[in-house]
């Protein structure tokens, strides 16, 4: 979860997300030891307008999970969420996000 800015780029998938905390996973590092630094712009452009708040601020849902197939369908995004116990699944492109509810 430590985000390397030598693979935060498109070629390394952004540093497999370990730089933009919505999709961090602690694994072997915490995420954030290392700070972040989100350039994805899949991330930047629907983080950014998504993520509903209540009236301080605070954000209703959290990103679970993210997951790339260049196949990817809205029937088999949803069913990735459902596994995973997640939902909330929405499709961008090649991209499948799962939220939970906080």
């Amino acid at each position: 979860g430590r985000c390397d800015s030598a693979n935060n780029n498109a070629a390394c998938h952004w540093d497999g997300g370990d730089c933009c905390e919505a999709f961090c996973r602690d694994y072997i590092y915490d995420c954030g030891s290392n700070g972040y630094n989100c350039l994805d712009p899949v991330a930047a452009q629907y983080l950014g307008c998504f993520l509903p708040t209540d009236h301080n601020g605070n954000n209703l849902m959290t990103l679970a999970t993210r997951l790339e197939d260049d196949q990817m369908s809205v029937p088999l995004c949803q069913s990735h969420c459902s596994s995973r116990g997640q939902g909330i699944a929405s499709l961008q492109g090649k991209y499948c996000y799962c939220f939970t509810l906080l």
